[in-house]
């Protein structure tokens, strides 16, 4: 029954916001008064948007070629990075999908904007190559500062036509 409800608000466009609004409703609604039960002011309760008092986020990057700087990337790529941190642990996760491009060679969160071709923080070449999916290639600070800016960083899977990256995405909540 809920899925029916489920598949008519994806009909109506209504899917990205109800979870948005029901992720702030459980954030707000149960991270204050757990925060108050342990004697932290509600005010200081949640850490920022989309994360729990332990610095736990998740983050999301679209993934498409034609975002590749300096470029080209796969014309065609398209994929999508559902990446899980946990400051306390200086630990990320990630869970990647692609499609239309080679078999990838490596995978990497770069700090940068949009327009930038910047520098590698976090390797998760095993999640595209089928190691590892998980990394603590950061430290906490660096944790932090993805979790607090997530547009400041991307992620992109490279692969042999793509040496310098096929497909990518910014991060974002």
């Amino acid at each position: 029954m809920r899925n029916a409800g489920l598949r008519t608000w994806k009909r109506m466009g209504l899917c990205a916001v109800s979870v948005a609004a029901s992720t702030a409703m459980v954030t707000v609604g149960l991270g204050a008064p757990a925060a108050a039960a342990r004697g932290v002011p509600a005010a200081n309760a949640a850490a920022s948007p989309g994360q729990d008092l332990a610095g736990r986020s998740g983050l999301v990057a679209n993934l498409r070629g034609s975002k590749e700087v300096p470029g080209p990337g796969d014309r065609n790529g398209r994929g999508r990075a559902v990446i899980k941190t946990n400051r306390a642990k200086a630990k990320a996760c990630v869970t990647a999908e692609w499609s239309r491009i080679g078999t990838p060679t490596a995978a990497h969160i770069h700090r940068g904007g949009p327009t930038v071709s910047g520098d590698v923080v976090i390797d998760f070449t095993g999640a595209v190559t089928g190691g590892r999916n998980c990394a603590r290639d950061g430290s906490k600070r660096l944790i932090r500062n993805i979790n607090q800016h997530p547009r400041r960083f991307y992620f992109n899977i490279h692969n042999e036509r793509y040496p310098a990256g096929a497909i990518r995405g910014q991060l974002h909540r």
